[in-house]
């Protein structure tokens, strides 16, 4: 696989993505751009919630997200994506713009009871935005590690993932799922 350039967390919303791609960051020896999902929603128009725009329009704007991951990775940047890539098209789109990237896919894993309560703590989601995530995000994934951050500590968690990003499989799971695509 060779040294990871990307790497890509999958979890719902409130699971820990951000704070783990934060605490990453602040321990990976090469420097890393974060980049999450959120940030690039977040720059839309403050009327209305984007998740009510159309089918259409979300579709065209998380595929532009990817391209954008990907144009980053091309251009020999290391990258810390948070997303919540719970559409099987979307993923091996995904896997086929990084095709030329490695990438180390995380599963970030959360129990339901807590990000419900997270997401009422945050108070800037849509209430049974954490459920519905939930109950798809991790259906069409196969992952290089997965984390519990409702059972494990920030701190555990990076230690984990830093494990396998030093030690990369020798196929990763985007080249996996890039063979059964």
């Amino acid at each position: 696989m060779g040294e990871v350039q990307v790497i890509l967390l999958n979890g719902a919303s409130s699971s820990g993505k951000t704070t783990l791609a934060k605490a990453l960051q602040n321990q990976l020896a090469v420097p890393h751009v974060y980049f999450g999902e959120d940030d690039f929603w977040s720059k839309l128009p403050e009327r209305g919630n984007p998740l009510d725009h159309s089918f259409e329009f979300r579709y065209k704007l998380y595929y532009g997200f990817l391209h954008c991951i990907a144009a980053l990775a091309d251009c020999g940047n290391c990258v810390i994506v948070d997303t919540v890539a719970d559409d099987k098209e979307a993923l091996v789109a995904c896997a086929r713009l990084l095709s030329k990237a490695n990438v180390l896919f995380v599963g970030v894993h959360c129990d339901l009871v807590v990000l419900e309560a997270r997401e009422l703590a945050r108070g800037d989601r849509s209430p049974g935005t954490a459920r519905r995530q939930h109950e798809r995000v991790h259906t069409h994934s196969h992952y290089d590690i997965e984390v519990d951050t409702s059972t494990a500590t920030t701190a555990e968690c990076v230690e984990a993932v830093l494990k396998v990003h030093s030690t990369p499989p020798a196929q990763s799971a985007f080249e996996r799922l890039l063979t059964t695509a």
